[in-house]
């Protein structure tokens, strides 16, 4: 639990060091307001029609792969981002980033779940949300004044250096916690699921 927090909160720290600028990001890159709020759906979408997947790809292959994986493919997404002049490659980015997200999402509330106790899941996940919503405060607030001193391309790339090392830092601590299936039929026993 303790390193699903703080890794999770550093990545999300800085990434919303430079995130709430991105609508500016693509405005000087190029990018209309209409091109801008249509690439927010393209990457709403990504977010949303990957979880399902991701927990039927959680249950087959481990959580600790799912949680992991991805690590590598943000950091190439975030550094790709920090370097290109294309509002375009700037957007595909952000919606492999949220593909991969939506992919590691079911295996983090369930690695969370799974890790505590069957009294200590409530304190297990207040204490994994609590730093995330504290590095959604204080990444912004952090942006403010590193922005003065270098440009939102550069906390990118820093994203990108940080997703590396927390996906590293995760598949060095953190441990399975369910047995990965050799099949996975896709369905869903509702009447287990209370």
């Amino acid at each position: 639990v303790t390193t699903m927090a703080v890794s999770t909160g550093l990545l999300v720290f800085f990434t919303y060091s430079w995130y709430r600028l991105l609508p500016r990001i693509l405005r000087g890159m190029g990018a209309t307001d209409s091109q801008i709020g249509m690439s927010y759906t393209l990457i709403t979408l990504a977010q949303t029609l990957l979880q399902y997947p991701g927990g039927l790809l959680g249950d087959r292959f481990g959580r600790k792969l799912m949680i992991c994986a991805p690590g590598a493919v943000f950091g190439t997404a975030y550094i790709l981002s920090g370097i290109t002049n294309s509002w375009q490659v700037v957007v595909g980015c952000a919606a492999v980033v949220a593909g991969c997200n939506a992919l590691q999402a079911p295996s983090f509330t369930a690695i969370i779940t799974e890790s505590a106790g069957p009294r200590a899941r409530g304190i297990a996940l207040s204490i994994y949300q609590t730093s995330v919503s504290a590095a959604l405060a204080l990444g912004p607030a952090a942006g403010v004044v590193l922005c003065k001193w270098v440009s939102p391309r550069v906390l990118m790339i820093a994203t990108g250096l940080c997703s590396y090392a927390v996906s590293v830092w995760r598949w060095l601590c953190l441990s399975e916690t369910s047995a990965p299936r050799t099949s996975s039929s896709g369905t869903i026993n509702w009447q287990s699921v209370r």
